[in-house]
C-alpha cells in the first residue's frame, strides 16, 4: 500500500510492508500531518519515501534499505511515531528491541549509508563496529535495563543470562524502540542511536578516564570512542551521537 499526503512542499510517500493496513494508514496520516514530516531533507520536487513495517511479520532490513528510502519505522514498537522530529536525519531507522535482539541492524544500516555516501566507505568497518556497540548498549542497558556489573562476578554470568532472557520476553520491554538517525555534510557523517530507557548520569563519568577495552563493563563505550572522531552522550545518556570524518572527494 502506498499513501501520499501533507502539503505539496512537505509531501512524503509512505509504503507499507507486511503490516496491518488500518493501523498503518492511521500512522501514515500522522506522518504526513507533520510539518515538515520527520525533518527529512529534500531537493526541489523530491518526495521522501518512508517504509512502515511490522517486525513480527517482516525482518528483511537489507531489502528495505536497498530501496531509495529516507526512513524505516517498525510499527510494532510502542508509540512508533513519538519523538521522530527530535532526530532530523537523511536516513532514519526505528526498530523494536525484539528485532534488534534477533537481527543484525548495524550491518544493513552501515552498508546503506556507504551506498548513499561513498566518502564513508573508508570508515565502514569502524562505522559498523561503533553502531553495533551503540545499538547493543541501547538494547541491553537502555531498553532492557541490564546491569553489566553482574558479569564482573564469578557467579554473575548465569544470573545475567537469565535476567536477559526474562526481560527479552517481556512484551512491554521487547516493544521499546531503538532509533538510528544519520545525517551528513561534505566533511562528516553523524550517526545517533537513541533508546527508551531511564538513562544514567553520564555527566558523572565525563571527567573519568575511559574504561579499558579489557574491562568487564564500559568496554562498549570505549570501543565506540576508539572508532569515532567524536562521541557525545545526550538526553541523560539515552542518546549517543557518533561523528565520523569523511574522506575528501
Amino acid at each position: 500500500m502506498s499513501l501520499c499526503g501533507g502539503h505539496p512542499a512537505d509531501a512524503i510517500t509512505v509504503l507499507v510492508r507486511n503490516a496491518c493496513e488500518t493501523n498503518a494508514a492511521r500512522l501514515a496520516a500522522r506522518l504526513t500531518a507533520m510539518a515538515p514530516p520527520l525533518g527529512l531533507p529534500r531537493g526541489p520536487g523530491e518526495r521522501p519515501t518512508v517504509i512502515l513495517f511490522d517486525s513480527d511479520q517482516d525482518d528483511d532490513l537489507p531489502a528495505m534499505l536497498a530501496e531509495p528510502v529516507a526512513a524505516i519505522i517498525d510499527v510494532s514498537c510502542h508509540a512508533p511515531m513519538d519523538g521522530l522530529k527530535r532526530l532530523p536525519s537523511a536516513l532514519l531507522v526505528r526498530v523494536s528491541t525484539a528485532l534488534a535482539l534477533t537481527c543484525d541492524v548495524a550491518g544493513p544500516v552501515s552498508a546503506a549509508l556507504c551506498r548513499r555516501l561513498p566518502q564513508a566507505r573508508p570508515v565502514e568497518t569502524a562505522l559498523r563496529a561503533a553502531m553495533q556497540e551503540a545499538i547493543g548498549n541501547a538494547v541491553m542497558h537502555g531498553n532492557l535495563g541490564m546491569d553489566s556489573g553482574l558479569r564482573s562476578r564469578c557467579d554473575g554470568l548465569a544470573a545475567f543470562a537469565h535476567m536477559m532472557d526474562t526481560r527479552a520476553k517481556d512484551p512491554d520491554l521487547a516493544r521499546r524502540a531503538v532509533t538510528i538517525a544519520a545525517k551528513w555534510n561534505a566533511h562528516a557523517l553523524v550517526v545517533t542511536v537513541e533508546d527508551c530507557g531511564i538513562g544514567f548520569d553520564h555527566h558523572a563519568h565525563a571527567g573519568h578516564a575511559p574504561a579499558p577495552l579489557t574491562a568487564h563493563s564500559g568496554r562498549g563505550l570505549a570501543q565506540i570512542r576508539a572508532a569515532c572522531g567524536r562521541v557525545n552522550l545526550l538526553s541523560k545518556g539515552r542518546r549517543i551521537s557518533m561523528r565520523f570524518k569523511l574522506a575528501s572527494a
